[in-house]
């Protein structure tokens, strides 16, 4: 048997989509980025909507 199997044999394993391990990376640099006033700065550079930028921070800022 496959050496996965062997490991993980009745229990539920989640392997994030590529695309989710890099949003989660984006959202760690914008919040590394962020200086309190730079929401429009970062919408340009993440070409993303100013209003996105804000919910990331507002979201870390709630789980901090």
């Amino acid at each position: 048997m496959g050496a996965l199997f062997k490991v993980f044999v009745g229990t539920s394993v989640y392997f994030p989509t590529e695309k989710m391990i890099y949003k989660e990376a984006r959202g760690r640099s914008i919040i590394a980025n962020y200086n309190g006033f730079n929401h429009k700065e970062l919408a340009v550079k993440y070409n993303m909507l100013e209003s996105y930028i804000r919910a990331i921070i507002n979201k870390h800022k709630k789980s901090a």
